[in-house]
């Protein structure tokens, strides 16, 4: 903290302390990479989890997402854009940027690759492997469609394109959800202007697609998000499921 004594805001000034302590910690962890002689052939992945909390109603820290509009626990572009770097010195180029979309499912496909084992169809993992997209021998989109859920808030990017349903909050207003708002990322990073009225069909498809991938996902267990009660019935059918399940494998023991 003394190191940012010339920072007014207490929460600001605890922030920048806290990033300062977080990157003195990564470089120990690096420096330690070199000295041991692996810095060369280990895959680094640094990420954020989301964006910073900045919408009444969660745990505000001073952090800013500017120019990205909306918060932590939002589908808007403040709450889903974070930071992504990757270090492999012996395959992948230094100081280069990379500018089409990922996610942080391409993690596991991109490590397993990295060591050599092979992803399985039937694991039905959602991402890919992004080292050919990175050292350039595919030029192509890694992902043509990407989508999100929290509870009532979803969001579906496919280009430029983005259809979005985020907390109400970050306007001001109550509610489970907004209405649907579409969005050109290319034109309005800041999500500022609705375009669901100049392209409606535009809106149709991109719901079609995420209604599409929504099917295969399991109910939120998350008690904020579909209430207490429900969480705590959908956890104790997961609990049940998980002890019939370890029960057969002793009994095969």
């Amino acid at each position: 903290l003394k190191k940012f004594a010339d920072i007014k805001d207490d929460k600001r000034r605890t922030y920048a302390g806290m990033m300062l302590a977080m990157d003195e910690a990564i470089g120990d962890v690096l420096k330690k990479l070199a000295d041991s002689g692996l810095e060369e052939n280990t895959l680094v992945f640094f990420i954020s989890d989301n964006g910073g909390p900045v919408m009444k109603g969660t745990a505000q820290n001073a952090s800013c997402n500017d120019p990205l509009r909306g918060s932590k626990r939002t589908t808007l572009e403040g709450g889903i854009r974070v930071p992504f770097m990757v270090k492999w010195p012996a395959k992948l180029p230094a100081g280069k940027v990379y500018e089409k979309p990922v996610t942080t499912l391409d993690f596991l496909p991109t490590a397993m690759q990295a060591a050599g084992v092979e992803v399985q169809k039937d694991w039905k993992a959602d991402g890919l492997d992004l080292l050919p997209y990175l050292t350039g021998k595919n030029e192509a989109t890694p992902h043509d469609t990407l989508y999100w859920r929290f509870g009532p808030q979803m969001a579906v990017r496919k280009g430029d394109w983005k259809l979005v349903r985020y907390d109400p909050v970050v306007d001001g207003d109550k509610g489970k959800a907004t209405d649907a708002k579409l969005y050109n990322l290319a034109d309005d990073i800041g999500e500022s202007h609705d375009l669901i009225k100049e392209h409606p069909e535009k809106a149709k498809v991109l719901q079609a697609a995420w209604d599409q991938w929504n099917e295969q996902n399991v109910e939120p267990l998350w008690p904020h998000v579909i209430g207490k009660k429900k969480a705590k019935k959908a956890a104790a059918a997961t609990g049940k499921a998980k002890a019939k399940k370890a029960a057969k494998t002793a009994a095969a023991g």
